[in-house]
């Protein structure tokens, strides 16, 4: 026996050489006779049919009911984010949306559908999160991770419209792809890859030998615009200044902990992804509760008079470098350019003239454990590396880190929280960062709560 499923219509059609009928959703597997005939009536202008080979009456049913779940789901999460229906309603769609989600499925479904294009403009994410309930987690995070990777659904979605007309031969061959692209996740795929700093091959993207040609020329496109990135962060180094296309301020009127961003991409060195990795703070920080106490700045400090410079006049409360490292000190440039090595005591000095306005340092820098605990003398709590680790692992790190501290939880949690995510990523013990704190104990340090 065949089958013709479609969520969108509620329906499943089954039939052999002799006979034919259908399956409604919600219903009991009975099969109502019809003719073939009736294909068109009973699925209208659905364009989400899937043929099944050579299955039973159960299986079509139950195949029927997951797309009938996929459908619902979208829908319940378009309802969520509109912003323009009732609290009352936004919540009741939060609610029946986590049980969907349980059925991993459903949840591929509905992110393949909402990464393949930026939300628009007006959207609220505080309105959507105020909306669910504190049980539905599932959808909470879900939310979350929609927001957090906008930047990349934007990058993925422009790179899209970019693929010349001659690859789909038409306007309908274009829409046709896209719509076989949304349902085989490819847009989903490509977020996710560079949210990750994983680099994608049409080889390691299911199904693709059948469009080959068009997946070249989309991975192409997003590399042209990294390498536009890589060069303009490359400039801004020179220059000693940053890009104002890579702000990502998260400032509000009330917000009473400044966090600075410091960069070093020495000339001389591999260069850093530090646009992905202020990114990833910046949107982090917009997941906590308490995101409006936060502001985000950013600048590049190629020098140790940048840096001095840097925190005499932004005043910052929470200091994060990030740059490259050795088991001696930082590196950074000399007044010539040469690179040089600038010692932990003569970072732990510079600091020590805020000690009574910086509370946490974060040195994401090889081997910058050493400076830490040089650095701890002075400043309540702060964070450095015992060896080299990967760029993605660090950045995965941070963003856990400060969307914890972003929530009201103590420095020990947010700490434990990052180590986690870096875990996960199969770093090595020995490369996970270490928490040095001599002055007082981590877990009573909440830097939301201000000085005890």
């Amino acid at each position: 026996m065949n089958a013709v499923v479609s969520g969108r219509a509620g329906i499943a059609l089954v039939f052999d050489d002799e006979t034919a009928g259908f399956l409604r959703a919600g219903g009991s597997q009975s099969v109502t006779p019809c003719r073939l005939e009736s294909f068109d009536f009973l699925f209208g202008d659905a364009g989400d049919l899937q043929f099944l080979d050579n299955v039973d009456v159960q299986t079509a049913a139950e195949r029927l009911d997951t797309e009938l779940g996929k459908e619902q789901c979208l829908q319940l999460a378009l309802f969520l984010l509109d912003s323009g229906l009732s609290l009352q309603t936004r919540r009741h769609a939060a609610e029946d949306m986590e049980n969907l989600l349980r059925r991993q499925e459903v949840k591929a479904f509905v992110e393949s559908v909402l990464y393949a294009h930026p939300l628009p403009k007006g959207t609220s994410r505080h309105d959507a999160l105020a909306c669910i309930p504190g049980n539905a987690l599932s959808v909470r995070k879900l939310v979350e991770a929609l927001w957090r990777n906008q930047l990349e659904i934007g990058a993925v979605y422009h790179a899209w419209q970019t693929i010349p007309l001659r690859l789909f031969g038409t306007e309908e061959g274009r829409a046709r792809f896209r719509v076989d692209a949304v349902r085989r996740g490819r847009f989903r795929d490509l977020v996710k890859a560079r949210a990750q700093g994983r680099t994608l091959t049409t080889s390691s993207l299911p199904d693709s030998v059948d469009a080959s040609a068009v997946l070249e020329e989309w991975l192409a496109v997003l590399a042209s615009e990294d390498e536009k990135d890589s060069l303009s962060y490359a400039e801004a180094a020179n220059e000693r200044s940053w890009p104002a296309s890579s702000v990502a301020e998260t400032a509000s009127p009330t917000a009473d902990l400044r966090i600075l961003f410091l960069g070093a991409n020495s000339k001389g060195t591999q260069a850093l992804r530090l646009d992905h990795e202020v990114r990833e703070i910046g949107n982090s920080l917009r997941l906590g509760e308490l995101r409006d106490r936060f502001e985000l700045r950013q600048e590049l400090a190629q020098t140790p008079v940048d840096l001095q410079s840097a925190l005499l006049r932004h005043r910052p409360q929470i200091l994060h470098f990030s740059g490259h490292g050795e088991k001696e000190g930082i590196r950074l440039e000399d007044a010539t350019g040469q690179l040089r090595r600038v010692e932990g005591s003569a970072i732990a000095d510079i600091l020590g003239v805020s000690k009574s306005r910086i509370r946490c340092v974060f040195l994401n820098g090889c081997y910058s454990a050493d400076q830490a605990q040089a650095i701890a003398q002075d400043i309540d709590c702060v964070i450095g590396l015992p060896s080299p680790i990967g760029d993605q692992a660090a950045i995965r790190f941070a963003g856990a880190f400060y969307q914890t501290l972003a929530h009201g939880s103590s420095v020990r949690m947010a700490f434990d929280l990052g180590c986690a995510q870096i875990n996960l990523a199969g770093v090595a013990a020995e490369a996970t960062p270490q928490l040095v704190a001599l002055r007082r104990d981590p877990e009573e340090i909440v830097l939301t709560e201000g000085e005890a």
